[in-house]
């Protein structure tokens, strides 16, 4: 895993705070995380967060 920072999304991003909503994502790889979920290349799955995760190196971000 790469390393980075998690923080807080900053209000002047723009974003609603929390950030709520359904949104695609998009199976890399198979991984535990993703135990239950189908796996047909993209899911919609329903966030609700504040944080994002800050790479340090953002060639490790395609492997999750």
């Amino acid at each position: 895993m790469d390393s980075g920072v998690v923080d807080k999304i900053p209000t002047t991003a723009g974003l609603k705070i929390p950030h709520m909503g359904w949104n695609t994502i998009k199976f890399n790889r198979a991984h535990s995380i993703f135990n239950g979920l189908e796996n047909k290349g993209e899911t919609i799955v329903y966030f609700v967060h504040s944080y994002y995760f800050q790479v340090k190196n953002g060639r490790f971000i395609r492997y999750l």
